[in-house]
């Protein structure tokens, strides 16, 4: 299914992606510009409401074969499915000036993290010198895990190969600096692109 539309950022958008993995369907209803913005409408249908997905966006102009990375919306990890998804992606910022045509897909898997933490909220405030139990489900409760803990875009401390059997005992460091913009990144030893 191919349809054009003429936008005024200088270049025209088609809506070529119709995607069926098994009982899972995303669809490309539609396009429309808002300034600068497109706005993708799609729907991710999965006869299985439980699931949970990774989405990205990709385009034409590299071939689609790297996602775009300027989008906002129903893009990323844990997207539900529903028939009224949209992303929101800024052309001028990933794509500078362009001209001519483009062409989308909505590509999407069943996210299963490999760390899923439980009973932990963004805003929960934690006591330096306290433990803190760190509790997760994981889809394979084996190998190891890094633990990192992150202020703005800086680590603070580290507790690297972790044994990933679903809980740790955290103690915040004592020279950790009061704040709110304090992070924990876990990361996968065996595949370092899987991060939560």
């Amino acid at each position: 299914m191919k349809k054009y539309f003429n936008g005024f950022l200088g270049f025209s958008f088609a809506i070529i992606s119709v995607a069926q993995l098994g009982a899972q369907t995303f669809v490309i209803d539609r396009i429309e510009q808002a300034d600068d913005k497109l706005i993708v409408h799609f729907a991710l249908n999965d006869d299985n409401a439980s699931h949970q997905y990774l989405v990205q966006l990709f385009c034409s102009q590299d071939n689609f074969t790297t996602a775009l990375t300027k989008v906002s919306g129903d893009v990323g990890t844990e997207v539900s499915p529903d028939p009224s998804k949209k992303i929101i992606w800024d052309a001028t910022k990933e794509l500078g000036s362009f001209k001519g045509d483009v062409s989308f897909e909505v590509r999407g898997r069943v996210y299963v993290p490999f760390v899923k933490l439980k009973d932990l909220n963004e805003g929960d405030v934690f006591k330096r010198g306290s433990p803190h139990p760190l509790v997760w489900t994981s889809g394979n409760l084996s190998g190891q895990v890094n633990i990192e803990l992150i202020k703005g875009d800086q680590m603070v401390d580290n507790y690297n190969n972790q044994p990933n059997v679903g809980r740790y005992d955290w103690v915040v460091p004592y020279f950790a600096k009061p704040g709110k913009d304090y992070r924990l990144k876990f990361t996968n030893t065996k595949d370092r692109a899987d991060v939560v």
